[in-house]
């Protein structure tokens, strides 16, 4: 018996060994296959360097204050230790050749004085096969900045949106021309020779969310990142091109460009993007961008928790779509409120009031967000006063049955609904002698705020007549005006102001004050510097960080070195390197 159950787990073990040994090569076959569709071959050849231009349109990197640095550096190593890298470059047939690229390498090279450089020489390539093959060697480079990897992603992400569309197979759920259709071969090659329309279909496919996720996986296959990666950069396909030529140009910060991707309309995107990029009206210099405070109380107003509305999210609410599949609900576009962001909870006048609650709270992340506020409260307009007819049924004494309540209706909305209107029938059954005693208190109390309000009023208004009189009092002897201003950074003006002190304090306080009567002296100054104790911060980090070296120079003081715009650069860059590995980890443990 033992030696047939050795023989049999033999058997079991040899077949599974040679299940894996089958099914080895199928795997290999299938990692293999490209993802951009095609294999882009070319011949590794020396160019002359004289027959290479630049491709036409604008550049695929940003302009960079330490560009010609960089090429320099560049330009050092290739002569140490020579081109290790081909460039990649379109035989045009003219005879001459289009980078595709390799432009600092060629610029490297042309600085050296080299008369050709190592490249591999393509066939003229389709369109959408340069773009991809640009974007994708760009973001695999290690010195790109965010909004250069952000850009790169959404230029691939349009790229695949007929491809992934194509994967789907199934109608399209997106309004316009594509709405309801299925996306197929021949749609895609008659609508590649109309660019306009290209771009325009491209758009209004990836506004289905089920698109998005394909179009993400696909371009973090190309990429080798993980797809959090992807979709934490994709966010900025939803601006327009104004937008985007912001984000370009440094104008508006990547932060910006999030919060204001989370707002479905379009035009007000546009709007609050010129508005808080750096020059903007809003902006409080030509350098820096608006408060990002400030453009989250804007986007809050604009962006609603689908946690507790009082329609179901399952069914279409009369025209509007279903939110449980809407691409304007945060649910079903990934990577805007992952990292976190206020919205609101209830509305008024079209607007979100009131302070909101965390987008990453567990029931906001479920039920989802939002972002399209008129669709909101169009919903809204429907849903109320179907809630308000059958709940008024309901308290009258109408049986349940007999009333006809809208598909759409939230049971648990309208039950709160019919709860808040009992609990008023009944208060409305109080005695008249407690409606009338809170009536008198309430008189009372709005009497006795209004009498302090116009205290107030009559006390401003002394103190305002009387400051040119007292102001020109300080001026007649030199030196007393400052003294004051320095008393004013005493703790006990604050405490005499402010508070309510102690007579010690009080005492403290007159004394100061009666230097006033004399000649300033350098004592009444000692007197006044040691009063302030540590109130004494004369210099903001906040609104003196410009004068900051000036002071330190007089004094004698030697500061550390003043950080530029490219130390600030290079900070970010490793962070989002350490956030890049650390995305990637994330990605292996998933797997």
């Amino acid at each position: 018996m033992k030696a047939k159950a050795a023989r049999q787990v033999k058997a079991r073990n040899a077949k599974a060994r040679k299940g894996r040994a089958s099914a080895k090569p199928a795997a290999v076959v299938a990692a293999s296959a490209p993802v951009l569709g095609t294999d882009v071959k070319g011949e590794l050849l020396d160019v002359a360097l004289a027959k290479v231009i630049d491709p036409a349109g604008p550049s695929d990197r940003m302009a960079r204050p330490d560009d010609d640095e960089r090429i320099a550096s560049m330009a050092r190593s290739m002569n140490e230790v020579g081109q290790l890298q081909p460039v990649m470059l379109e035989r045009l047939a003219d005879g001459r050749f289009c980078r595709v690229f390799g432009r600092r390498r060629i610029a490297a090279a042309r600085l050296l004085g080299w008369t050709n450089i190592r490249a591999v020489v393509v066939p003229p390539l389709a369109d959408n096969v340069r773009r991809t093959v640009v974007a994708v060697e760009n973001v695999q480079r290690l010195d790109l900045t965010p909004a250069e990897e952000t850009l790169a992603v959404d230029e691939l992400m349009q790229l695949q949106a007929l491809v992934a569309a194509k994967q789907l197979g199934k109608p399209l759920n997106v309004a316009g021309g594509l709405a309801g259709k299925v996306i197929t071969s021949d749609m895609i090659l008659a609508v590649a020779q109309k660019p306009a329309a290209l771009k325009a279909w491209c758009n209004d496919a990836l506004l289905d969310p089920r698109v998005r996720n394909l179009a993400a996986s696909l371009v973090s296959a190309m990429l080798a990142k993980s797809e959090t990666w992807v979709r934490d950069r994709m966010y900025i396909g939803r601006l327009d091109e104004t937008a985007k030529k912001l984000v370009l140009e440094g104008k508006l910060p990547l932060a910006h460009a999030r919060e204001i991707a989370k707002v479905a309309d379009p035009a007000i995107r546009s709007k609050l993007a010129k508005s808080f990029a750096a020059g903007g009206p809003e902006s409080l210099s030509d350098q820096e961008p608006g408060s990002l405070d400030d453009l989250r109380r804007e986007v809050q107003e604009r962006v609603f928790s689908l946690a507790t509305v009082p329609w179901r999210l399952d069914v279409p609410v009369g025209p509007k779509p279903a939110c449980s599949s809407c691409p304007a609900n945060s649910a079903n576009c990934p990577g805007l409120f992952e990292h976190g962001g206020r919205v609101s909870e209830e509305m008024r006048a079209g607007q979100g009031v009131g302070y909101g609650k965390e987008a990453t709270t567990k029931t906001i992340q479920q039920a989802g967000v939002c972002v399209d506020h008129r669709c909101y409260a169009e919903k809204l307009r429907l849903t109320e006063p179907a809630i308000a007819s059958a709940a008024k049924k309901l308290v009258d004494g109408k049986p349940r049955a007999d009333v006809k309540v809208a598909h759409f209706v939230s049971d648990g909305a309208l039950g709160e609904r019919v709860r808040v209107m009992r609990e008023r029938s009944k208060n409305r059954g109080r005695s008249t002698s407690q409606s009338k005693a809170a009536a008198t208190r309430e008189a009372k109390a709005r009497a006795e705020r209004e009498a302090q309000y116009k205290l107030a009023e009559l006390l401003e208004q002394r103190c305002r007549t009387a400051i040119p009189t007292l102001v020109a009092k300080l001026r007649e002897k030199p030196g007393r005006l400052a003294l004051f201003v320095l008393m004013q950074e005493t703790p006990l003006w604050h405490k005499n102001h402010y508070e309510k002190p102690r007579d010690s304090e009080k005492k403290q306080w007159r004394d100061l004050l009666a230097m006033l009567a004399t000649d300033p002296t350098v004592d009444s100054l000692v007197r006044v510097e040691a009063a302030m104790g540590v109130k004494y911060e004369p210099l903001s980090p906040w609104s003196d960080k410009n004068v900051i070296d000036d002071v330190a120079a007089a004094l004698g003081v030697e500061l550390p070195p003043k950080p530029t715009i490219a130390d600030v650069k290079k900070t970010a860059g490793k962070h989002q390197d350490d956030e890049d590995q650390d995305d990637e980890d994330q990605a292996e443990n998933d797997a």
